[in-house]
């Protein structure tokens, strides 16, 4: 990505109020110019951490830990700074000047994945989504969770978002990029990479869609599709669900990892504030699921397969998360999703 120009980041620090940013993690009570709270990084019953309003600076008496709107946004969401600077520039609605070509490729990327998650959703709740809507009933999954997670669907046509796409005035060399559509291999032109599956897209912290999971509802080979590696998905570094868990892995310092996309629909339906993320298939989560301080949050890998739970832990022991392995009963070839509809355990 290309260098973020100072005066850039100069504007941010001047336009972004720390209380205002502290206050949406944080309950704040004032006191003359300062603002007092429970420190968000490590447990207290007093409150320690201090909001300064006139320096625009954060401090906790009780871990140390301080510094200015950018170092409150790193720590507290697990991005570095080039990621927390775009985030709060998005936030002010202050563009970031496209200073070369792979920062321009990224944004291109990124408007791609919106365009396309807008029009899998769109098709699931329209005529061709009938079969997708039933499947998911089937599944369990709520139409709260369709909207939470913004779960849409690709129909069987070869061309239907290379269509939307086109008429949104996106590039193709962008959404195959993207790994979005693929180039036909015999003529010009091409073809949908995603088809007849229920689509999951993936984000970043942050919110900002990076890729997206496709399963199939049949016998279809394969069962699960991933967006290949982009300059904005890299496998390894995300969780499907981890945007919609942050709050809860904060505030109870702990996160659940499972294996698939429906274990995690699964758990948020049927266990009220419990942190989950999934791993798409065959990667793993990023450093973000562990705040950056001394505090990590435990993880516990639930599944009946012997070979996820040595892969979530594998994932554990490089991001340094404390972690324990729950094993579903009954057959070690059932479907993690399928016993939690009977017994589903907490941490």
């Amino acid at each position: 990505m290309g260098r973020i120009p100072e005066q850039v980041v100069a504007e941010i620090r001047e336009r972004a109020d720390i209380v205002s940013v502290v206050a949406r993690q944080v309950t704040l009570r004032k006191a003359g110019s300062r603002h007092w709270g429970l420190c968000p990084f490590h447990d207290e019953k007093s409150a320690s951490f201090q909001v300064h309003e006139d320096k625009q600076i954060f401090y906790c008496f009780g871990c140390g830990a301080g510094g200015d709107v950018f170092a409150f946004r790193m720590k507290q969401d697990g991005l570095d700074f080039p990621d927390c600077v775009r985030a709060l520039a998005r936030e002010l609605g202050i563009a970031i000047p496209e200073s070369g070509s792979d920062e321009g490729q990224t944004s291109a990327i990124y408007r791609a994945n919106d365009a396309a998650c807008t029009y899998f959703r769109s098709e699931l709740r329209g005529p061709n989504g009938g079969s997708a809507r039933d499947y998911l009933r089937e599944r369990g999954v709520t139409e709260d969770l369709i909207e939470r997670f913004r779960i849409g669907f690709a129909p069987a046509g070869w061309d239907g978002l290379v269509s939307h796409l086109r008429r949104a005035n996106l590039s193709a060399s962008d959404a195959e990029l993207a790994g979005l559509i693929a180039r036909r291999q015999t003529g010009d032109g091409h073809y949908d990479r995603f088809r007849a599956r229920v689509v999951f897209p993936i984000s970043d912290p942050s919110g900002q869609i990076s890729g997206f999971g496709g399963r199939a509802m049949g016998d279809d080979t394969p069962k699960y599709l991933n967006s290949p590696e982009s300059p904005v998905y890299k496998k390894s570094r995300v969780l499907f669900g981890l945007g919609q868990a942050l709050d809860a892995i904060r505030e109870r310092g702990r996160v659940i990892v499972v294996e698939g996309y429906f274990d995690l629909l699964r758990r948020s339906r049927r266990v009220t504030r419990t942190a989950s993320g999934a791993t798409p298939r065959k990667s793993f989560s990023c450093s973000t699921v562990t705040p950056p301080d001394k505090r990590r949050p435990n993880a516990r890998c639930r599944s009946c397969c012997p070979r996820a739970c040595a892969c979530a832990r594998r994932f554990c022991r490089w991001a340094r998360i404390p972690t324990r392995c729950s094993r579903s009963p009954g057959s070690r070839r059932c479907a993690p999703a399928s016993t939690a509809r009977s017994r589903c355990s907490t941490t």
